[in-house]
This record gives C-alpha cells, sequence and structure tokens, in this order.
C-alpha cells in the first residue's frame, strides 16, 4: 500500500486506506456504513462521519444514491427467486407466503421489490434479531435431533 501511496494521484487517499487497515478500524467503519443504511431506510438522506481516521471526513448520502448502488444486486435476488421457484415446479402463483427476517428485509426497495414480485403472497415477520438463529437451531434439531437433544438435556446430579 506504501508503494501505491507513492505514484497514487491521490496519495491522501490511499494513506487514509492505509491507515483504517493499520489501526483495524474495518468493524467500525462496517459499522457506521450499516447504521447509515439503516437510517436510509427510514428518512431520505444522512451523513456517514468517519472523523475517527483522523480528520474531518464525512459523506452525504440520500436514499437514490443507495437505490441506485444496490440496483444490480436487487436484480439478482429477484432473478434468484424466480429460478427457485422455477426448479421447485411452482409457479409464482403457488407462493401463498413470505417469511421476512433479518435487516435487510427491513430496507423498503429490497422488501417492496419482492412483495411485487409475488404480490398474492401473505407477509409473515420473524423477529430480525432471532429468527436466523432459531431457523439454523431448529434445522440443527431436524438433522442432528439426538445429537442435539442429549448435548442440550441437564447433566443429571
Amino acid at each position: 500500500i506504501q508503494d501505491v501511496m507513492v505514484t497514487s494521484k491521490r496519495p491522501d487517499l490511499i494513506k487514509r486506506f492505509y491507515l483504517a487497515l493499520e489501526y483495524e478500524m474495518g468493524h467500525i467503519i462496517s459499522s457506521t456504513v450499516e447504521n447509515a443504511k439503516i437510517r436510509l431506510s427510514q428518512i431520505p438522506d444522512t451523513t456517514i462521519d468517519l472523523s475517527i481516521m483522523g480528520e474531518k471526513f464525512s459523506v452525504d448520502l440520500d436514499k437514490n444514491m443507495l437505490i441506485s448502488s444496490i440496483e444490480g444486486e436487487l436484480q439478482q435476488l429477484l432473478d434468484l427467486i424466480d429460478e427457485t421457484i422455477e426448479m421447485a415446479g411452482l409457479d409464482h402463483s403457488d407462493i401463498d407466503t413470505l417469511f421476512f427476517t433479518g435487516g435487510s428485509t427491513r430496507f423498503p426497495l429490497l422488501r417492496d421489490a419482492i412483495i411485487r414480485s409475488l404480490p398474492q403472497a401473505d407477509i409473515v415477520e420473524g423477529d430480525a434479531f432471532t429468527s436466523v438463529s432459531l431457523g439454523l437451531t431448529i434445522e440443527a434439531q431436524r438433522r442432528f435431533g439426538e445429537l442435539v437433544s442429549a448435548k442440550m438435556e441437564p447433566a443429571a446430579s
């Protein structure tokens, strides 16, 4: 990275990246960006403040910027939904329930696109923070039932 800094047209940006790596700021930056994404689900614009990197550094974002940044991935997701339904030998009209769980399903653009692709389906909400782990627990019980049950039972006194 230091070699790139020397030849870069914007060494200040490369230095900022280097410092983020050096001081292991990845989780802080990721969390800050995630929080901005959550805010943009509720309000039209926000600012990501990354001044933690030693200088005044912030980025103004609006909902349109977020939407344009994920349009390709959103279309890929919708295509995968179509492919999954087809692979299951079903039609879109056969899907009667959508189960939404996890943080991404709270993002209105994603949620609305899925609902538009399956408008006849009822919406069921899972707890965004625990339903994934609950589903994994249920699947583990299904696959490894006796083993999981035995390990979860309290020890005899």
